[in-house]
């Protein structure tokens, strides 16, 4: 199978990328590249194989893997995992996993798209287009957030703030829910008043703000309405995060990542000071905290902001610096002042140069957090060049039916 879940069928013609197949399936298929196919008809279908849950399956962007059995969709992760970090003895490394549950997702990004008739499309593009497709269900996020970004749909359809194009980000943090809408136009005096009529029908909601779209600075949005103030819990700490401010997808996933790292910072000596880079709002930081000093990096104002506050209310020991690591990532040397252990946990597209002066660098333990197994590749071949071996490796699916999962990894020297 490809990278994203499609699977490789050999033909003799050659082999072709192709979605919703499995290995050992015999299929017939339709070529639309020379790399791509599309599926045609099932002759003989794997044993792995399931009947999706979801009747937007093969159309909707967001599920790839439905018509694979979880413990299958969970080893073929596995087995990428390994596959992007052959370059260390893979088969004598220990190897965690976990998997989360159906409807357990409690972040979601909706696209929404002002139509020709003037009606609004809302929810997720449709595989391998702009389209949007409006879901009737969806069996990964929470209920009770999939209901309330149906129920605002009639309001949105009125709000004369999207001209053509907009997002709504739902989060469901401890406190109830956030929600942020990002628009193409100011908001009217009377969109404001539909926001705010439909926050006090709606008990659940926490908080609903906006921000308008494209925004060039790193404003996370204005509140419209705030019957209480946000809150959300992360390692034993209450934080008040930004409107749309990132989480991991599922609360059971967080705390099983947070119970990895805590293992592995509890397998090393030397921890008495501590280096966080890519910390946010603080998902791993005040954990962190609990072995040693914690300095944390984080480039986000508002992200930045949310962690200083908790940090101070508990008196902990973290000191957050806002830098910008692309721009200016720390010296080899200042690491070498600073830090017993580096943990990172960056965005999709890895830590870029960051990654080079880690590794160059003395600093004996490195706990890595990849939500990409390609850039978690590229980096880690670069931690091996400069002496570092792999420890220790966990796998989490909290991704469910997705080819995404995130990566926790032990690297030491």
């Amino acid at each position: 199978m490809g990278g994203e879940g499609d699977g490789l069928v050999q033909t003799e013609e050659g082999a072709f990328y192709t979605p919703f197949v499995i290995p050992q399936e015999v299929v017939q298929i339709q070529p639309i590249s020379s790399k791509k196919a599309l599926l045609v008809e099932i002759i003989h279908p794997s044993s792995q194989r399931v009947t999706p849950v979801c009747k937007h399956f093969s159309v909707c962007g967001g599920c790839s893997l439905q018509h694979i059995s979880r413990p299958s969709s969970l080893l073929w992760k596995q087995n990428v995992v390994q596959a992007a970090l052959s370059h260390f003895p893979i088969q004598t490394i220990p190897l965690q996993e976990y998997q989360t549950q159906p409807y357990q997702r409690r972040r979601m990004d909706l696209a929404v798209t002002r139509l020709q008739n003037n009606m609004l499309a809302i929810g997720l593009h449709k595989r391998n287009t702009k389209d949007i497709l409006n879901l009737m269900e969806c069996h990964v996020l929470q209920p009770e957030l999939f209901e309330i970004t149906k129920t605002i749909n009639p309001v949105l359809q009125k709000c004369s703030a999207i001209k053509k194009q907009a997002s709504l980000v739902a989060n469901h943090l401890t406190s109830g829910i956030d929600l942020l809408l990002k628009t193409d136009a100011p908001l009217s005096t009377q969109d404001r008043a539909l926001l705010i009529e439909f926050s006090k029908a709606h008990s659940s909601l926490n908080r609903l703000s906006w921000a308008l779209s494209p925004n060039k600075g790193y404003f996370f949005g204005e509140s419209i309405i705030e019957p209480t103030r946000p809150a959300h819990i992360l390692n034993n700490i209450r934080i008040t995060p930004p409107a749309g401010a990132f989480l991991q997808a599922t609360e059971d996933a967080e705390q099983k990542i947070s119970h990895i790292v805590a293992s592995m910072l509890q397998s090393i000596k030397k921890k008495k000071r501590i280096i966080e880079f890519y910390a946010g709002c603080g998902t791993l930081t005040f954990l962190l905290a609990h072995y040693g000093q914690v300095t944390a990096y984080e480039e986000n104002t508002e992200a930045l902001q949310s962690l200083r506050e908790a940090a101070q209310t508990n008196q902990l020991k973290i000191q957050a610096i806002q830098r910008n690591l692309e721009r200016q990532p720390l010296l080899a040397k200042e690491l070498e002042k600073k830090a017993d252990v580096i943990l990172l946990d960056p965005p999709y597209a890895g830590a870029v140069h960051q990654i080079e002066f880690i590794a160059q660098s003395n600093v004996k333990n490195i706990i890595y957090v990849s939500c990409n197994p390609y850039t978690l590749k590229k980096d880690s071949e670069i931690l091996k060049q400069h002496g570092y071996s792999l420890k220790e490796i966990a796998v989490i699916d909290q991704f469910l039916w997705s080819a995404q999962m995130e990566i926790i990894c032990h690297f030491y020297k």
